[in-house]
């Protein structure tokens, strides 16, 4: 059996592309992208027990040695302040009946920057486990669909968690 350190990462550069395996320790995925602030075109997530991957795309190049320093801190207990990028409640969609497994959260908006790492970061406030975020992004409108596990609760939590934005 193959054994996970604490956290192991790779970067490749040329488009952008991060995959981080992760165990037993957080990875503030919210603070990671909006340090990075590059446009993100997909994001997966996989959990086996306690172990924990995260495979991100983005649309630039970028920097080795730099987002291998953000990762880093990303590891670590960081003070950032997220700002919601001015989303409305109404543009939310939820269904619940997704999948036997799985729910999806639909977001439609005008593209923004930082939408993602804000709403990873509040996933992340409510323990909320997200499985693939699907991005769409077509003459600035944004069509991102969040999958959850439904063993997340967030079904529940929905209606606290559109407090958020009103």
């Amino acid at each position: 059996m193959y054994q996970v350190k604490q956290y192991q990462y790779s970067i490749s550069t040329t488009p952008l592309s991060v995959e981080i395996i992760k165990r037993g320790i957080n990875f503030d995925l919210g603070y990671f992208l909006a340090k990075l602030s590059y446009s993100v075109t997909h994001i997966a997530i996989y959990k086996v027990a306690d172990v924990k991957y995260f495979k991100i795309d983005f649309e630039a190049e970028g920097d080795k040695w730099s987002v291998a320093d953000v990762i880093e801190k990303s590891f670590q207990e960081n003070e950032y302040k997220f700002i919601n990028p001015s989303i409305k409640c109404e543009e939310f969609t939820l269904d619940c009946s997704h999948s036997k497994n799985y729910l999806a959260l639909k977001l439609k908006t005008t593209d923004k920057k930082g939408i993602i790492s804000y709403l990873m970061y509040l996933m992340d406030k409510y323990g909320i486990d997200v499985e693939d975020i699907k991005i769409s992004v077509q003459k600035r409108v944004v069509r991102d669909i969040f999958i959850i596990n439904k063993n997340s609760g967030f079904c529940e939590i929905y209606d606290k968690f559109l407090e958020e934005f009103r």
